[in-house]
């Protein structure tokens, strides 16, 4: 398997819980969630349509709207490649 490098985040928590009305994320803050079609995304988080969905906004592709997530979080670190391997052999 090929190491791609690795994000560290926060607490998963609810997408209520990171306060999407629009103000409360920072403009270009990125959060990683699951949806309910089991796929983990780095996407901005945005209000949906209506209670319980929400749009993700992405950097290079089209908007997702009102999807329904299982989990959100913040993203704290990416860290390249090379340095996660470097943590994971120091770490064994």
């Amino acid at each position: 398997m090929k190491l791609r490098g690795a994000l560290t985040r926060r607490q998963q928590t609810g997408p209520d819980a990171l306060g999407v009305d629009g103000q409360a994320l920072a403009p270009r803050s990125r959060i990683e969630t699951e949806t309910d079609t089991d796929e983990v995304l780095v996407k901005r988080l945005l209000r949906g349509s209506a209670p319980g969905v929400y749009d993700l906004e992405s950097l290079v592709g089209p908007t997702r709207h009102d999807a329904r997530l299982r989990w959100a979080a913040h993203i704290t670190a990416i860290i390249p490649p090379f340095q996660a391997r470097r943590i994971l052999i120091r770490g064994t």
